[in-house]
């Protein structure tokens, strides 16, 4: 199998998954879409039945600083609303699988499982996010964060930021950092603290 746990001493508890190979299918014929009813379907999975179970047992026994899951795709909500109001949500991303965001996120909660951290690229754009209950609620709490990683060369040098972030940050609150330059994240992790360097470089 490709997903895999391992711990370093009582400092962090690292799950890395596989949410490419046994995913549902993208919804609605992928690509970017609102209202689609079928990435709310509770039988949709993004890792598969046997690697979702392996993770919430995990979570259960999760004792480190740091609860620590890398896996490919982003899990925060992202609205474009502004700039695709056809095209919402990108059901490749967890948007497409929104029953299995609610059960990882519900899961965490129910298991204390301390201090979680997602750590996530594809998308070739760095992001720092709050995972939330409920993206809809501003006010919901947030039961984690989130590091996505950019790429080192795909598309070019870049920009600051991407030519949609004005008309997108609005509606997405929970997203706190965002940068569209090429570079990678440094993680740096204490008892005290969990610290997330997002490196650009401008070519």
């Amino acid at each position: 199998r490709l997903y895999r746990r391992l711990q370093f001493g009582n400092l962090i508890d690292l799950s890395v998954l596989d949410t490419r190979q046994w995913r549902s299918d993208q919804a609605c014929g992928d690509g970017s879409h609102t209202d689609c009813a079928e990435a709310l379907d509770p039988a949709r999975t993004m890792m598969g039945s046997e690697q979702e179970k392996w993770l919430f047992d995990n979570l259960a026994s999760a004792k480190s600083k740091w609860t620590v899951i890398g896996q490919q795709v982003y899990s925060f909500a992202f609205d474009r609303a502004k700039v695709d109001p056809q095209g919402r949500f990108s059901m490749d991303k967890w948007d497409g699988y929104v029953a299995a965001r609610q059960r990882l996120y519900n899961r965490l909660v129910e298991t204390k499982a301390p201090n979680p951290i997602v750590l996530s690229g594809d998308v070739h754009q760095h992001y720092g996010a709050d995972l939330k209950l409920d993206f809809t609620n501003p006010r919901s709490v947030a039961i984690g964060v989130e590091f996505t990683n950019s790429a080192i060369s795909t598309t070019g040098d870049g920009s600051d930021v991407s030519s949609t972030w004005e008309a997108t940050r609005g509606d997405n609150p929970h997203v706190r950092y965002h940068s569209n330059r090429r570079g990678h994240i440094a993680c740096a992790a204490t008892p005290a603290q969990m610290r997330a360097e997002f490196k650009i470089l401008d070519k």
